[in-house]
């Protein structure tokens, strides 16, 4: 396996489980601090959109420059992200405690932005026989991620201790693993991932940028190749925005279900989902 591909694979696996230990135990952390639930969907939410946003600015970067400053600053998001999000208890004022957490959640979702550079990275690195392949493999990758955050969530059930004059408790602990995870898969990126040469520019394309939002609109619309995956990711990801709302809070309220069991459940739903998306195997006629 070539270097690059298992940089890529720490970087997703970071990522997943970073995304999976803060689902559950998110809106019981808001509601300690005195948090109400519109602002716990607000926190949700945020997050999501400045990935949305992150996306295309991050994209563009590495178009005009290369892969490795991008992801390096990116990852420092997610890092100074983690680090709000474990403070917040620190602030004696319930307000700016949580918007601690908010703060944690917008640079977490920025540097969660990065996952558009991988599948560019990978169109770039790769022949175009070997894509297919590694962006399964990737894909494979978050799908473990998801699985064993269960057993980060586990540790933390019981924690309670003090670093750095902060105490850390099963809920803002959270934070401490973003940052130990995202400064992992930082080191592994940079010692591990070749930078690419910066795209050379297209005269053609250049005179054309005012309009290139309509062209891919047109070509998601007209293309049902791209159209039908293009819809059915964005429905998924619909649904399974409901299902990480809703799942912690209804959870502990009907059946009184701690963060971990939310934890595990919502792994099961994504595994389950993983498995569905895997093409068929091929039979060779008799």
């Amino acid at each position: 396996m070539e270097l690059f591909v298992f940089a890529l694979a720490t970087l997703g696996l970071a990522d997943s489980i970073s995304y999976m230990i803060v689902m559950p135990s998110l809106a019981f952390y808001i509601n300690s601090l005195g948090g109400s639930q519109d602002f716990y969907g607000f926190v949700l939410a945020i997050y999501s959109f400045m990935s949305f946003c992150g996306k295309p600015i991050l994209g563009r970067w590495s178009d005009a420059t290369s892969f490795k400053i991008p992801y390096m600053v990116s990852i420092s998001f997610s890092v100074f992200g983690g680090f709000l999000y474990a403070i917040a208890p620190v602030f004696t004022n319930n307000q700016t405690a949580l918007a601690s957490i908010a703060l944690g959640r917008i640079f977490g979702g920025l540097g969660r932005a990065n996952s558009a550079l991988n599948f560019a990275y990978v169109a770039r690195a790769c022949e175009a026989k070997d894509r297919t392949a590694i962006t399964v493999l990737l894909g494979g990758v978050q799908m473990i991620g998801m699985a064993i955050a269960p057993l980060f969530s586990a540790t933390l059930v019981n924690a309670d201790f003090t670093f750095c004059g902060v105490h850390f408790d099963n809920l803002n602990s959270v934070g401490l693993i973003l940052v130990i995870l995202n400064l992992f898969s930082q080191v592994m990126v940079t010692m591990l991932l070749p930078d690419l040469p910066r795209m050379e520019d297209n005269g053609s394309e250049k005179e054309e940028s005012e309009s290139e939002w309509l062209r891919i609109l047109r070509c998601i619309l007209s293309n049902p190749h791209i159209a039908v995956p293009f819809f059915t990711i964005l429905t998924f990801n619909f649904n399974w925005q409901l299902i990480e709302t809703a799942l912690a809070p209804a959870g502990q309220d009907i059946f009184g279900w701690a963060s971990f069991l939310c934890d595990s459940i919502v792994c099961v739903v994504a595994q389950n989902s993983y498995l569905c998306s895997l093409p068929p195997p091929s039979y060779k006629k008799i």
